[in-house]
């Protein structure tokens, strides 16, 4: 398989130098100025084409807990993710992305986006494509980091608080951008302390099933928002996100309290942003509630295979089949996922089935895939 061939990202501008306003003394320094009559437009074609290929949307939540999945037949393990967010949120078919050469393609797409502002001045284009430029890289470290460590099922120690686990991959600065080592936090709290609506908080992907959507396509200028606004409809409507607990109380999502500084008075202040993008039913009853609760958690990954590619005997469930599994045929917890989904969306136009993933990928990802097994991690505590 071969992604792409060559990361170039298009910029229809001229280079210019970068300028940039300090902030706070050992942070690194992001450009902070704007123009809000650039009509400088960033496209983002190599993060395109590997999200379109590599993402597989799953649809809309029902807001409905999924069982937990039965153990394979003649086995008590369980290669499914166990949460009931289980069947939601889109996925990276990562067990596309498995050699050397193929991960390394990944990474400059990520390392292209880092060497952006070295060629053009952020601080001249409007506050949307910064955004848009910010979210992007973001989430194209996660993917490259994820890839480079697949297969794995959860990803909870990828992230943390920096200052009492610094060695955490979100907290250490190993990347340059303008001659200075930043990590994916410091973009992450750049983003959340320049840019005003909460919203934002829904362009960040990292990686799990229980994180903010990673989208078929890159985010761009003119359309970020729109693109954040369907994401904060899907996150907060979701079981990942929100969970009524009686009728007096809210279950939400433990991805709050990572940006919980856009929720200074975090319980009222999550409560009116819910209301803003809940639907339905779930609009209705948050008028009733009077408690929060962040404790909702699914750092299982967000991919295909839960990060289980192996079969009870350690045999590989990827083959050089066309369609990427041996036999024709998918291991019984990927079938389990798909199945569900499926289920899902039988009362309303399908999104997803078995058949879509098998015959939808492009015959660019039909390499041989061969992977190094991988034991299930314990489920975190949480729901």
């Amino acid at each position: 398989m071969q992604i792409l061939k060559g990361a170039r990202t298009a910029i229809t501008c001229a280079f210019l130098g970068v300028s940039y306003n300090a902030l706070a003394a050992n942070q690194p320094t992001f450009p902070t100025g704007h123009n809000p009559a650039s009509e400088i437009d960033l496209k983002y074609e190599d993060m395109d084409y590997l999200l379109e290929k590599t993402v597989l949307p799953l649809g809309k939540s029902d807001h409905r807990p999924a069982y937990k999945p039965d153990a394979s037949t003649g086995t008590r393990v369980i290669k499914d993710n166990p949460k009931p967010s289980r069947l939601e949120g889109n996925r990276i078919m990562y067990h596309f992305i498995e050699t050397d050469e193929q991960k390394m393609v990944v990474r400059e797409v990520r390392d292209t986006l880092l060497a952006l502002p070295d060629r053009i001045d952020l601080a001249k284009l409007n506050r949307n494509e910064q955004l848009a430029y910010w979210l992007n890289l973001h989430n194209a470290i996660v993917i490259a980091e994820v890839a480079d460590r697949y297969p794995v099922v959860l990803l909870d120690r990828l992230y943390g608080d920096c200052e009492k686990k610094p060695k955490r991959f979100a907290c250490e600065r190993q990347f340059s951008v303008m001659g200075q080592k930043i990590s994916l936090t410091d973009i992450r709290q750049h983003v959340l302390s320049n840019w005003n609506d909460p919203v934002v908080i829904y362009g960040f992907f990292m990686g799990a099933v229980g994180t903010p959507d990673i989208r078929t396509k890159a985010f761009t200028g003119d359309s970020v928002y729109a693109d954040l606004e369907d994401n904060a409809v899907a996150f907060v409507n979701s079981v990942r996100g929100t969970r009524m607990s009686g009728d007096r109380r809210v279950r939400v999502s433990e991805y709050y309290k990572i940006v919980a500084q856009k929720f200074p008075v975090f319980e009222r202040d999550i409560l009116e942003h819910l209301k803003k993008y809940a639907r339905g039913d779930f609009r209705r009853q948050l008028d009733w509630v009077e408690e929060v609760d962040p404790v909702i958690n699914d750092w299982y990954i967000a991919d295909l295979f839960n990060g289980n590619v192996t079969g009870p005997d350690g045999a590989n469930f990827i083959s050089d089949r066309g369609n990427g599994l041996s036999s024709g045929k998918y291991p019984p917890h990927v079938h389990r996922l798909l199945q569900g989904v499926t289920e899902r969306h039988k009362r309303r136009r399908g999104i997803v089935d078995i058949e879509t993933v098998e015959h939808g990928t492009s015959e660019e990802m039909d390499d041989e895939i061969a992977v190094a097994p991988q034991t299930p991690e314990e489920a975190p505590e949480g729901n």
